[in-house]
């Protein structure tokens, strides 16, 4: 994963609910001062390696799935061990499939589950919340 705290980089607090409005306007501020266009010679190559780390911050934290990882990895929580009572339920899930508003209801559980973990300090909680969001993805409704 990264040693970099990317909501520090971006100046914006820890948070699952980061407001994308905010981190999209430090990103654009970001990449306008590292634009390689504004350099020459070998100022050039670190504005063009400096906007790189800039574009795989904003990635990050702009899905809420790699921001929940990078929230876990800074916890020291990362990697996480997979509950094996989940994948029974995803195969259930697959086979029977989910409509939209159950999918989403799953979703905000999971979440939940996530959320109420890192508050609490409960790794086994927050881990089965992050591998129903991982599971619930990839389900269609």
């Amino acid at each position: 994963m990264s040693d970099r705290n990317w909501f520090e980089f971006f100046q914006l607090p820890c948070s699952l609910d980061l407001s994308l409005q905010d981190l999209e306007k430090q990103y654009f501020q970001m990449q306008k001062k590292a634009h390689p266009d504004q350099y020459q010679g070998s100022l050039q190559k670190g504005a063009q390696e400096l906007s790189q780390i800039v574009n795989k911050g904003y990635q990050i934290l702009k899905d809420p799935l790699k921001r929940i990882e990078h929230v876990l990895e800074l916890r020291g929580w990362w990697p996480l061990e997979q509950d094996p009572e989940l994948l029974p339920q995803v195969f259930l899930w697959h086979q029977q499939g989910l409509s939209l508003k159950e999918k989403e209801q799953l979703i905000d559980k999971a979440q939940e589950l996530v959320r109420q973990g890192l508050q609490n300090g409960l790794k086994d909680q927050a881990a089965k919340g992050y591998f129903r969001l991982l599971y619930l993805q990839r389900v269609p409704s």
